[in-house]
């Protein structure tokens, strides 16, 4: 449009040029008879000029918008420069987060992978754990149960060991009632030499030596005849 414009401006000002050439050379043939046409060619001028400026006007302010456009074009492409090189690097950037994310979801599988491979290890450490646990809880019922027939026994034991004590004191009672003074020194000898035999034991087994020989044969033949 605006070419067009500047087209018909052009041409308008072309012709009005010849036209202003051809009146002027008209005007110098025919001065003398062309005075009136003279003066109208003269207000035509005038209206021409008057066009004419209004449409440098037109032109200086075609020409104005046309600078305003392009630089408008140039800022947009400008601008589109700038966007295709950041689409580029967004092009960029979007590749290595493709391939970080591939990345990543590979360590990602790896790390799933050992987690659970760590989980049935786990599993199976713990149903071992289970196992010991169960045969410990069983040999401890076992132990329970051992331990419990050995204390009954034990008190078995003790009931017959205190049986027994009264009945061996009722015999020494009886064997120790003494029929007369001989019998009494007797059974107080018999005593004595019971516990010096139990005494002469005991130092000998702490002691770790052997049993007194030579002159000590008497003491121990008297031992002997408990």
């Amino acid at each position: 449009m605006i070419l067009q414009e500047r087209k018909i401006v052009n041409d308008s000002f072309i012709k009005c040029i010849t036209t202003a050439e051809e009146i002027s050379s008209k005007r110098r043939t025919r001065q003398s008879r062309l005075s009136n046409e003279n003066q109208r060619m003269l207000r035509q001028l005038l209206c021409l000029k008057g066009e004419l400026s209004e449409r440098q006007k037109a032109l200086v302010k075609t020409k104005l918008e046309l600078h305003c456009l392009r630089q408008r074009l140039r800022q947009q492409a400008f601008r589109t420069s700038r966007m295709a090189s950041r689409l580029e690097e967004n092009k960029l950037l979007t590749e290595k987060l493709l391939e970080r994310n591939v990345k990543l979801n590979e360590r990602t599988r790896e790390l799933l992978e050992l987690y659970r491979t760590r989980a049935l290890m786990f599993v199976y450490k713990l149903i071992g754990m289970t196992q010991e646990l169960l045969a410990t809880k069983t040999r401890s019922k076992a132990f329970a149960d051992a331990s419990a027939h050995l204390k009954s026994k034990n008190k078995k034991l003790q009931l017959r060991q205190r049986m027994l004590i009264n009945k061996y004191t009722t015999l020494v009672a009886q064997a120790t009632a003494p029929k007369d003074a001989q019998d009494a020194n007797y059974g107080l000898v018999h005593m004595a030499l019971h516990y010096m035999a139990c005494l002469w034991e005991c130092v000998s087994s702490l002691g770790q030596c052997p049993k007194l020989e030579g002159p000590n044969r008497r003491f121990q033949w008297a031992l002997s005849l408990i």
